[in-house]
């Protein structure tokens, strides 16, 4: 009995990675022309998501705070940030438009989002395109 009650921790650690959603985007965006094929995408707790490719470079795309309930959605035009994997954060401004949907809880209970974007901000970086994604996390 012992051991099954040391094992449920353990067991309930796999069960919630095996729940945490896959981000799948769909559609493109440029950076300054270069195709930018995001690989992994976080929900920020004071609204928004950040994108990151392979190689470090992220694109923050902020809205006013709002509570991302599951299945409601908020959308506006995002404030832009780049940040090249080198470093040097570049603020492009307000462009654009971005819809996140709250999908389920999660195991660390964090809120799942899917969404639309469209982009087209030129701020110091040129960023353009449209991308649909679910299962960022």
């Amino acid at each position: 009995m012992n051991r099954l009650l040391r094992a449920w921790p353990l067991a309930l650690t796999a069960l919630v990675c095996a729940c945490e959603p896959t981000f799948k985007p769909a559609g493109s965006l440029t950076i300054d022309g270069a195709t930018f094929t995001p690989v992994r995408c976080q929900v920020l707790t004071r609204g928004g998501l950040e994108l990151a490719d392979a190689h470090g470079t992220r694109l923050e795309l902020s809205l006013p705070p709002a509570r991302l309930d599951a299945w409601k959605d908020i959308s506006g035009a995002p404030n832009a940030t780049y940040t090249p994997s080198g470093g040097g954060e570049v603020v492009l401004g307000t462009c654009g438009s971005l819809t996140l949907t709250g999908e389920g809880y999660h195991g660390s209970g964090k809120r799942a989002a899917s969404g639309t974007m469209s982009l087209d901000c030129a701020g110091g970086v040129t960023v353009k395109g449209d991308l649909s994604f679910t299962g960022c996390f």
